[in-house]
């Protein structure tokens, strides 16, 4: 039979991971359960299921973001605000709104690259072009190559 102090630890870890899956940092997590984050590396370090766990719930953290982002974007409830001039747009709320959606972008980007990140296009990599030998027609061509790249 496990120590109570292990089923304690057991049960904390278990809500960190479902905090993280829903969109919750580490730290914050940590600091609700009033542990530190040194203690749940600790946990993981010591236990690679644990670890396992950790990466999955990252990863539902930024799927949980990413739907975050979705709900800022649709919400448009506080987008106006009435004045002795009557309805007009709260240009504060909106610019608030989308530094959240922003700031969350950018977060997801690095949490799951892969997924969320930028994607470049480099038709020509690792592809050296000698425009010395070009005729203007071959070079204008090359260009227009380099533009629908750049421009999408």
């Amino acid at each position: 039979m496990a120590a109570p102090k292990e089923n304690e630890n057991a049960e904390k870890f278990e809500e960190i991971i479902e905090l993280i899956e829903d969109g919750m940092s580490l730290r914050k997590a940590c600091i609700k359960l009033g542990m530190s984050t040194r203690t749940f590396y600790n946990w993981i370090e010591q236990d690679e299921v644990k670890q396992q766990q950790y990466a999955r719930a990252i990863i539902c953290r930024a799927d949980s973001i990413f739907e975050e982002i979705l709900d800022i974007a649709d919400d448009s409830s506080g987008d106006k605000k009435f004045t002795e001039k009557g309805e007009v747009i709260d240009s504060e709320y909106v610019q608030r709104s989308k530094l959240r959606v922003d700031a969350r972008k950018w977060a997801v980007s690095k949490m799951n690259p892969k997924k969320y990140g930028d994607r470049v296009l480099n038709e020509n990599l690792n592809k050296n072009i000698d425009f010395s030998n070009m005729t203007d027609k071959e070079f204008e061509e090359e260009l227009r190559k380099v533009n629908r790249v750049l421009n999408g």
